[in-house]
């Protein structure tokens, strides 16, 4: 079992960097909401509440790409979030989510790519739990105050060990989204 903290940003538009510590407290991953251009982000700012254009770089200590997502509108379906790991990254698979169900209060989400596939929760407690073939694989603790921190617990059994693959859907899930 791995212990991973970070703090979120004070805004949902805020493009600031967030690093991400482990248990040891060392900086291992970094991450942060991007815009393609200034025009874009005033656009989301003031037309999307900060919640249309949803994108999303994770790095490494380096600062190597590791991670890129973001949303993916559509006029007939419903909003697909794409991440994928990047050519650097050991793993090169793109996963697709998109909310499963119609419950706005704490909604569920469907993760898929083609050799994995993921559930992920919400409680009142806003504890973010991530299923993986019925089992949990990681929780997450969102703490929306800039003092406190959000814990991410990923278990041994998951397929995935990278945090910032947890980290930025539910960043892109629970603190930009629907909920």
């Amino acid at each position: 079992m791995r212990n991973y903290t970070y703090q979120l940003p004070l805004a949902k538009g805020s493009i600031k960097q967030i690093v991400v510590h482990n248990e040891n407290d060392e900086v291992i991953y970094t991450f942060k909401r991007t815009y393609k251009t200034i025009l874009h982000q005033i656009f989301d700012i003031w037309i999307g509440k900060n919640q249309l254009l949803c994108h999303y770089d994770g790095y490494d200590v380096t600062g190597n790409k590791i991670i890129e997502s973001y949303k993916k509108h559509s006029i007939a379906k419903r909003t697909k979030n794409m991440l994928s790991f990047v050519e650097s990254c050991d793993m090169k698979e793109l996963f697709t989510a998109e909310i499963d169900g119609i419950d706005a209060i704490t909604p569920t989400y469907k993760i898929e790519s083609p050799n994995t596939k993921l559930i992920t929760k919400i409680d009142f407690s806003r504890l973010v739990h991530f299923y993986e073939k019925g089992n949990v694989v990681a929780i997450l603790q969102l703490h929306f105050s800039n003092k406190q921190k959000s814990y991410l617990e990923i278990k041994n059994n998951a397929s995935i060990q990278n945090p910032l693959f947890y980290i930025i859907y539910s960043q892109m899930f629970y603190f930009i989204g629907e909920y």
